[in-house]
């Protein structure tokens, strides 16, 4: 019995790339335009919606800037504006919010560094707290730059 000899997947991968290669010489240009012209819009395309389903980003909704209840409480509280530095500490706290109203809350955390966020557009969220002397300071526990 004669031996049959199996293609390997080399072999079958040179045979298409010849294969291939001989209709592509032997097409006319504008089809070979056209080809190219398809293959790269598929690809855009392809890149296009692979970015849309795998993309990570959520949007996040901004509270508005007045006084929003988070928890329905009246606990944890939401105030939007612009972080400055007070010129002189007052009971420790050493940065207040400057609302749109041009009215001040005193800012005070101990675990975000206030300083980074000083001269920014921020949505504070935390626990409001009326001082007799100091005025409302707010125990700050998320912030965001808007």
């Amino acid at each position: 019995m004669p031996e049959t000899k199996k293609e390997s997947g080399l072999d079958r991968f040179a045979s298409f790339y010849a294969s291939a290669e001989a209709r592509l010489t032997q097409m006319p240009r504008s089809r070979l335009l056209i080809l190219i012209l398809g293959l790269v819009i598929f690809f855009l395309a392809m890149g296009a919606l692979f970015a849309f389903v795998f993309s990570p980003y959520r949007q996040t909704q901004t509270p508005d800037s007045g006084l929003v209840d988070m928890d329905g409480d009246g606990n944890m509280v939401s105030h939007s504006g612009i972080v400055r530095r007070l010129d002189e500490e007052q009971d420790g706290i050493s940065f207040y919010l400057q609302k749109e109203d041009e009215t001040r809350i005193l800012l005070k955390s101990s675990q975000i560094d206030l300083a980074f966020f000083v001269g920014a557009s921020v949505t504070a969220e935390g626990v409001l707290v009326e001082g007799a002397g100091t005025g409302s300071v707010l125990f700050v526990s998320k912030i965001r730059i808007k």
